[in-house]
C-alpha cells in the first residue's frame, strides 16, 4: 500500500482547523492512538494502539527528508495490543512513543505529542501537523 503525508509547524492551530473545515464540510471522527516504534535494522515496525486494546502492526519505508514523503506500507489489524507489546519489547526494544489525537477530515487533520521511551533521555518536544493519515 502506498501513503502520502505532508508535515507542517502550525502557529495558530484554531485558525487551520476553521480553514480546513471550510474546503469541504464533513462531520469528522476523533481517533486517539498510541504508537510505539521498535528497533529494526530496515524500515520502520510501529505498534498502534487504540484506547480499546485493538491495533495495528504496521511496517513500513519512507525516506528521512523534509517536504511530502510517499510511505510503502503493510499493516495488520491485531487484538491484545499490551500483550503483543510486551513481546515486541522484549524481542527487538522500543525506541519512540508517539500519542497521537487525530481528527479525521478531508484533508486529515492531526495533532500529536512525541515522546522519547523509557530508554532514552532525550524527550521530543511537543509539535502539530497536517498530514494524509491511515485510516482505521
Amino acid at each position: 500500500m502506498r501513503n502520502v503525508e505532508i508535515k507542517a509547524k502550525i502557529r495558530n492551530l484554531l485558525k487551520l482547523m476553521e480553514a480546513v473545515n471550510n474546503l469541504k464540510p464533513v462531520s469528522s471522527e476523533i481517533i486517539n492512538q498510541h504508537d510505539t516504534f521498535y528497533n529494526v535494522s530496515h524500515g520502520r515496525l510501529k505498534l498502534r494502539d487504540f484506547t480499546d486494546d485493538t491495533g495495528e502492526l504496521i511496517f513500513y519505508e519512507r525516506p528521512d527528508h523534509e517536504g511530502p514523503k510517499i510511505s510503502l506500507y503493510e499493516k495488520t489489524a491485531i487484538s491484545g495490543c499490551k500483550d503483543v507489546h510486551r513481546v515486541l519489547n522484549k524481542a527487538l526494544g522500543s525506541k519512540q512513543i508517539v500519542k497521537k489525537h487525530r481528527q479525521e477530515t478531508s484533508p486529515s487533520l492531526h495533532n500529536w505529542t512525541n515522546t522519547g521511551s523509557r530508554r532514552r533521555s532525550r524527550k521530543f518536544g511537543k509539535f502539530r501537523g497536517i498530514g494524509g493519515g491511515v485510516k482505521r
